[in-house]
């Protein structure tokens, strides 16, 4: 074998390969598990019923629809969805709990 291909090989090298791999492949599970989900509601969501309370626990505002629920990113306090009649909602702020009927 060539000398430069079995460097390449060493033990270090091939530790490193399998750590890169491992950690791309908790990646894709993440990812292949919301897929999963998607697909098990189809096209229009779970049937939910999502209700908004205050900080101090008052009951704000309450849907249900058979929606999707989308999370804000990079950890912006943000949760919308679709209601039963197709408007976008949007929560900011406050208490969220989401059930799945």
């Amino acid at each position: 074998m060539n000398p430069s291909v079995t460097k390449l090989l060493s033990r270090p090298v091939l530790l490193l390969m399998l750590a890169l791999a491992v950690a791309a492949a908790g990646a894709g599970c993440q990812r292949m598990e919301k897929f999963g989900k998607h697909w098990e509601s189809g096209m229009d969501g779970l049937d939910r019923t999502i209700s908004q309370y205050s900080i101090d626990g008052r009951l704000m505002n309450r849907w249900n629809a058979k929606t999707y629920i989308e999370t804000g990113r990079r950890g912006a306090d943000m949760v919308s969805f679709l209601d039963s009649a197709g408007h976008e909602v949007k929560l900011v702020g406050g208490i969220v709990v989401v059930q799945e009927n």
